[in-house]
C-alpha cells in the first residue's frame, strides 16, 4: 500500500483526484448522496479527549441521535452528546463532544457495548452476567436481565425479519455458546452452539444479507441466518424458565435463528464452505480479533491475531486482499513516507507493539486476564470499521489509524500520526454526518457560529462535523479527532493546545505527566519555522518535523528553553551553514 500525501492540494489537483477515483464534485446531486474519504477527519491531533475512571474497553456510536457511548473496565457507562466542530466553546464545554450523563451500571466490569442497527438503544454486557438496555434518544437505562450466565466479550444487535424482532446474540465467556436475549421481552430466546466448545471471539451482523458472522479461537469463522422461524426450535435451544414473569409474551414474539444461509435469502454464491477460503484462519493457525461488515454487506474484513487483515467476499467467501501490519513489514518501511520515522521513536513504538502481544489481550481476542491481585480484569478490544460508503476501511495502527481504499488498495490517510508517538490507537468509532444539535440551546449558550436564528451567519463554507473516536491502549481517555486540528491551527493559543485534555476525572499523576508531554511535543513537532533574532539581523530557518520529528523536537524545546541565547556565531556560510560555540564553553 503506498501512501498518499494529506497536505492541502491545489483546487485542479482536488478535482483530478475526484476523478480518478469516480468521486463527483463538493454540490453536485451525486456528492449529496455518496460518502468519500474526505468526509472523514484526517488530523493529525485529536481535538479533545475526555476521562473514565478506570481504562476505557469499548465505544460505540448513535448517527441517528449523534451520541457516543463508552464503556469502562469499573463498569461505567457515559453518554457523551456530539456538537457542531466550529461551534464556539462555552465554559465547561469543549468542541466535538461534551459529557451527558453517566451509570454505575454493572457491579464488574464491563465486557461490551452494542447499538442497534437504528441506533435507538444501546446495550452494556457485564462481567457480573447483568444485560442493561438503554434508550439512547433519553440517555435513560430502560431495562435490564439477570442473565445467571458468565458472558464473554461478544456482543451484536440483530433483527429476526420474519417476526419483525430485535434480538442481541452475546457470546459465552469459557464455550463456544452464543445466547440469544430479546430486549422487548427480556428473557433468553436460544443458545446457539455452532462453535462447540471454542470460545466465540467476534460477533458482527449484516444486515443488507441478514445473516451473522461469528468467530473463534479455533478460526473457524461461520456464516447463519438471523431471519427466523416462527417456531422455538428444540435443537440448540435452551427451555425458557416456566418461572419467568415473562413466558407468555416470549412464547408469542420467540424465533429460532441459526440455520445456515441459503442463496435465495443471504445472498450467498457457495454450496460448502469447501469451496470458500472460510477455513483458512485454521490453515494459517490463527483466529479474529476483530470484524467489520460493509454497509452495502458485500464483503467484511477480519483482523486477526497473526496481525494480518484479511477481507472476505460475502457471496463467494473468498478473501479479496490482505493487509500485513507486522512489525516485519515496517522494519522496511518505518522511514519511508508517509510514515517518516526515525529509528528511535520507531523502537518506541515497536517495544509497545510486542509487549501488547506478549502481556497484553488486545491480540488475544479478549481472553480475560488477572489482574495483580488474582482478579478478573476485562480487556481492551481492538476494532476496525468501514466507512458509509463500504470503500473505505480504518484500522488502528503503530503509525495512527489508517484509512484504507479497498477498492484500490491504497492508503489515502493516516489519522492522530502526530499523537501516535505518545498513543496506541487500538478502537476506532467513526461518527459521520452532522452532529444532531438542539438550536435554541445552542443560542441560549451562544456556541455557535454556523446560524443565527435560522440564517446563515456567514458564508463560508461550513466543516463537516464528522468525528473520530478512538480508544488507546492502557489509556482512561477517549481521544476525538475532527476536521480541525488544534495544534497546526497558526491561531491557536498556548491555552486551546493545553485545554484538549479534560479533567473531568481526577487525574492521577502518570495522567498529568503523559498530558504535559504531549502538549509539548505537539508544540515542539508542529513547529515549521523558526527565526534567529541576531545583532546583524532575523535569520528564518524551516524546520521539516515530517522528515527529522526527533531533530526538530530537540531544537524547539532547547529554543524556548532559552538555550541559544548569548550565543555566539563564529562562521557564517551563505546559504549553506551556520556554526557557533558551546554554549557553555568558551566560544
Amino acid at each position: 500500500m503506498a501512501g498518499t500525501n494529506t497536505g492541502t492540494a491545489s483546487t485542479d489537483d482536488k478535482k483530478r483526484e475526484r476523478q480518478e477515483e469516480d468521486i463527483p464534485e463538493e454540490g453536485s446531486k451525486k456528492a449529496k448522496k455518496q460518502f468519500y474519504h474526505q468526509d472523514i477527519p484526517g488530523s493529525s491531533h485529536y481535538s479533545v479527549s475526555w476521562m473514565h475512571a478506570k481504562t476505557i474497553i469499548a465505544v460505540v456510536a448513535s448517527i441517528k441521535h449523534g451520541y457516543v457511548i463508552t464503556g469502562s473496565r469499573d463498569g461505567t457507562v457515559k453518554f457523551w452528546k456530539r456538537l457542531e466542530v466550529d461551534g464556539e466553546p462555552t465554559e465547561g464545554q469543549h468542541p466535538c463532544l461534551e459529557f451527558v450523563k453517566s451509570f454505575t451500571a454493572h457491579a464488574g466490569t464491563i465486557q461490551a457495548l452494542a447499538t442497534d442497527h437504528e441506533g435507538d438503544t444501546c446495550c452494556s454486557v457485564g462481567s457480573d452476567g447483568l444485560l442493561k438496555f438503554y434508550e439512547i434518544s433519553t440517555f435513560d437505562a430502560t431495562t435490564m436481565l439477570q442473565t445467571g450466565k458468565n458472558l464473554g466479550t461478544c456482543c451484536s444487535w440483530f433483527t429476526a425479519t420474519s417476526r419483525a424482532a430485535r434480538a442481541v446474540a452475546v457470546s459465552a465467556a469459557n464455550s463456544g455458546d452464543i445466547y440469544i436475549y430479546s430486549p422487548d421481552t427480556v428473557s433468553l430466546i436460544q443458545t446457539l452452539t455452532l462453535h462447540g466448545s471454542s470460545t466465540v471471539t467476534c460477533l458482527a451482523y449484516n444486515v443488507n444479507q441478514d445473516c451473522m458472522v461469528s468467530t473463534d479461537y479455533k478460526g473457524i469463522i461461520e456464516l447463519w441466518d438471523c431471519h427466523g422461524s416462527a417456531a422455538v426450535s428444540t435443537t440448540n435451544t435452551t427451555a425458557i424458565d416456566d418461572e419467568n414473569d415473562y413466558l407468555a409474551d416470549a412464547a408469542a414474539n420467540s424465533f429460532s435463528v441459526g440455520n445456515a444461509c441459503s442463496s435465495t435469502r443471504n445472498g450467498i454464491a457457495f454450496e460448502s464452505k469447501m469451496d470458500t477460503q472460510l477455513y483458512d484462519l485454521i490453515r494459517k493457525k490463527t483466529f479474529a480479533i476483530a470484524i467489520a461488515v460493509a454497509p452495502s454487506g458485500t464483503c467484511f474484513a477480519v483482523y486477526c491475531a497473526d496481525l494480518k487483515v484479511r477481507i472476505f467476499d460475502h457471496a463467494s467467501g473468498k478473501i479479496v486482499v490482505t493487509y500485513d501490519e507486522r512489525l516485519k513489514v515496517y522494519d522496511k518501511t518505518f522511514s519511508q513516507a508517509p510514515f517518516g520515522l526515525d529509528s528511535i521513536e520507531y523502537g518506541k513504538r515497536a517495544a509497545t507493539e510486542r509487549e501488547m502481544a506478549e502481556v497484553s489481550t488486545v491480540f488475544s481476542a479478549g481472553s480475560m486476564p488477572s489482574s495483580s491481585s488474582g482478579t478478573k480484569v476485562s480487556p481492551q478490544r481492538l476494532s476496525i470499521q468501514f466507512d458509509p460508503s463500504s470503500r473505505y476501511l480504518l484500522i488502528p495502527t503503530l503509525v495512527g489509524v489508517k484509512v484504507i481504499d479497498t477498492q484500490k488498495h491504497k492508503l489515502v490517510r493516516i489519522i492522530g500520526q502526530a499523537d501516535a508517538s505518545q498513543l496506541r490507537f487500538v478502537s476506532v468509532c467513526l461518527a459521520w454526518g452532522d452532529a444532531k444539535v438542539n438550536r435554541q440551546m445552542q443560542l441560549a449558550r451562544k456556541s455557535s457560529t454556523k446560524t443565527s436564528a435560522g440564517t446563515e451567519a456567514n458564508d463560508s463554507e461550513a466543516v463537516s462535523d464528522a468525528l473520530v473516536i478512538t480508544l488507546a491502549y492502557d489509556q482512561r481517555r477517549l481521544y476525538v479527532f475532527s476536521h480541525l486540528d488544534p495544534v497546526e491551527d497558526p491561531d491557536a493559543s498556548e491555552e486551546v493546545l493545553t485545554s484538549r485534555d479534560a479533567w473531568n476525572e481526577a487525574p492521577t499523576v502518570q495522567d498529568q505527566f503523559l498530558s504535559d508531554n504531549r502538549g509539548a511535543a505537539s508544540n515542539r513537532k508542529s513547529a515549521t519555522r523558526a527565526i534567529l533574532r541576531t545583532t546583524k539581523g532575523d535569520i528564518h530557518i524551516q524546520l521539516f518535523a515530517s522528515q527529522v520529528p526527533r531533530t526538530v523536537e530537540n531544537f524547539v524545546g532547547h529554543a524556548k528553553s532559552g538555550y541559544y541565547n548569548e550565543v555566539i556565531f563564529h562562521r557564517i556560510i551563505k546559504g549553506f551553514m551556520l556554526q557557533t560555540g558551546d554554549p557553555d564553553g568558551d566560544g
